[in-house]
């Protein structure tokens, strides 16, 4: 299949220190969109060997509910694909567009694939891509009615692994061409794209995404989150004219980010940690948590940045729009409601009364519950903080879970 020959902009090249050679780290790169509305992997660590995610959307043209699904199945070897996996492929698409898309076999030195996502290139880094590269060729990923194939405009269902075979270049070979070429910049080591994979290259289902903005979330600790979020709000955001997007935060977090938390302030939590992080390098001006029409679950409101605004506004000043924290206590708040109207008095009455008699809590909160019950006040009738007592006590995981998130 003839590849489409896609210009990339580069950065100024910068010098390797250590043998001279440019560091080519691309300013743009490109994504495949099937693996941005669905994660190839769980953000939290698990044990198991496969993944099941479900999408429950309405069909465009039949109007009727249907279900996308994928099934993650890594190998008994090595396991599932974790987030650095994705990372590293988002690399590989890169590379492929930057050396013009010609065939599903792309040269390429790991020194540069290094620098394309923003890796440092110590010894480390070199066997966490091998290690990436192991996962990456053994997983299988099976599509049903969810891979979107835009040369046939229809969803399609398939099985197919990502990458068919890889070949990194040893040290010892890298030193021979090297001696023999006397070239420092060598690629040698190679990959080759699945047949699934090539076609929807080929076909033009992917995105322009922003490598210095992707680097740059993705520098420091904890920003497996940020990361897959900037990548599937750069596909909301389409076409530019949009500014905004409003989205169901469970749907989210399960379906396309891949966490793993049961609790809405939980997920309230992370997405807003994450979306701070896209406020904070210029991507996104705002973000907050509403209400759900009819009263059940939460949205979470992105609002991206403006071109204009962002070139104007130095990222400390950027930082002001910061969403407050009390987004989230309010969040704990109205999820706590929700839980205390759907429970009969007599019964939370009893589990306040047990919570009190082992002395559970702190004095100040015993003595304020004393007095409300006292003046006969129902809990379901009483402020947030005998409601947050109750369930605390009921709930030994919200217990943990709300102590950090307030915490």
């Amino acid at each position: 299949m003839g590849g489409v020959v896609t210009t990339i902009a580069l950065s100024n090249p910068r010098r390797n220190k250590t043998d001279g050679t440019a560091i080519l780290a691309p300013s743009l790169g490109k994504d495949e969109m099937n693996l941005v509305e669905f994660p190839i992997c769980r953000l939290s660590s698990t044990n198991e060997q496969s993944i099941e995610i479900v999408h429950e959307v309405r069909d465009r043209t039949t109007k009727k509910l249907v279900q996308r699904t994928l099934i993650i199945s890594g190998s008994a070897k090595f396991g599932l694909p974790r987030p650095i996996d994705e990372q590293v492929l988002l690399g590989l698409s890169s590379l492929t567009h930057q050396n013009g898309a010609v065939g599903r076999k792309v040269a390429f030195s790991q020194y540069q694939l290094l620098q394309t996502i923003g890796w440092s290139t110590d010894g480390r880094a070199y066997r966490r891509l091998a290690e990436s590269f192991d996962r990456l060729t053994s997983v299988f990923l099976k599509f049903s009615n969810a891979w979107w194939d835009k040369g046939e405009r229809e969803y399609r269902s398939h099985g197919f692994h990502l990458i068919e075979s890889y070949e990194l270049c040893s040290g010892e070979r890298y030193s021979k061409h090297r001696n023999q070429s006397r070239k420092r910049s060598q690629m040698l080591s190679s990959f080759v794209w699945s047949d699934v994979m090539w076609k929807s290259i080929g076909d033009g289902y992917i995105r322009s995404i922003d490598m210095e903005m992707f680097r740059k979330i993705a520098k420091g600790r904890r920003r497996e989150v940020p990361i897959r979020l900037y990548r599937w709000l750069g596909k909301q955001f389409w076409p530019r004219t949009r500014r905004t997007v409003q989205f169901d935060l469970m749907r989210l977090a399960e379906g396309t980010l891949g966490l793993a938390e049961r609790y809405p302030s939980q997920v309230v939590r992370i997405v807003e940690r994450a979306a701070n992080v896209l406020i904070d390098v210029g991507f996104l001006s705002d973000f907050n948590v509403v209400k759900r029409r009819g009263g059940s679950g939460w949205d979470g409101v992105f609002v991206r940045m403006s071109s204009k605004r962002a070139r104007a506004t130095p990222a400390i000043a950027r930082k002001a729009h910061v969403s407050p924290a009390e987004t989230t206590k309010n969040a704990i708040a109205a999820e706590t409601d929700d839980w205390i109207q759907q429970r009969d008095e007599a019964v939370l009455a009893r589990v306040e009364r047990e919570a009190l008699k082992s002395k559970f809590g702190t004095d100040f909160e015993r003595r304020q519950i004393t007095t409300a019950i006292q003046k006969g006040r129902p809990i379901s009738a009483s402020g947030q903080l005998r409601k947050n007592y109750v369930r605390r006590y009921a709930d030994a995981e919200y217990r943990e879970q709300y102590a950090r998130l307030l915490g």
